[in-house]
């Protein structure tokens, strides 16, 4: 009991997604999981955005300008790597897609905090969403 303690302790002093997912390790079965994986995500969206490397996230394409609760997102991932879309807001979620495909989430409408990452490179914004979207990621090099 006193580990389980001191590591929930040490997890809610750091409070960063690596403390957190360290807490998570430990205790793979602890029923606070889904909100805690939650936090970690969110956690992740602050972190990456707060970088000073991070670029900016160009808006996404309104495809429908309906008024519902729930919104639907379409990313294409023509980056030429695995990428990761975190969103933190009404809807917290983490969405993995391979090199080459596309993925559609369904989130609660509202103003979200989005962080992107591919081939070692991350880019994080602000976005309100209400509607459908849809959403190409790619990355382009350029040499000086």
């Amino acid at each position: 009991m006193y580990r389980y303690f001191r590591t929930g302790h040490n997890a809610r002093n750091k409070n960063s997604s690596i403390g957190w997912l360290s807490f998570l390790n430990d205790y793979p079965n602890h029923p606070d999981r889904k909100r805690i994986k939650e936090k970690i995500i969110s956690l992740e969206v602050d972190e990456i955005i707060g970088r000073s490397n991070t670029g900016a996230l160009p808006s996404f394409s309104r495809t429908n300008y309906g008024n519902s609760s729930s919104s639907s997102v379409t990313i294409k991932n023509d980056t030429g790597y695995d990428l990761t879309v975190r969103y933190s807001g009404p809807s917290v979620i983490k969405i993995n897609i391979p090199k080459g495909r596309s993925r559609t989430t369904n989130l609660s409408s509202g103003s979200y905090k989005i962080a992107a990452s591919a081939g070692g490179l991350n880019y994080g914004g602000n976005e309100y969403i209400s509607g459908d979207y849809s959403s190409s990621y790619y990355i382009r090099t350029s040499r000086y």
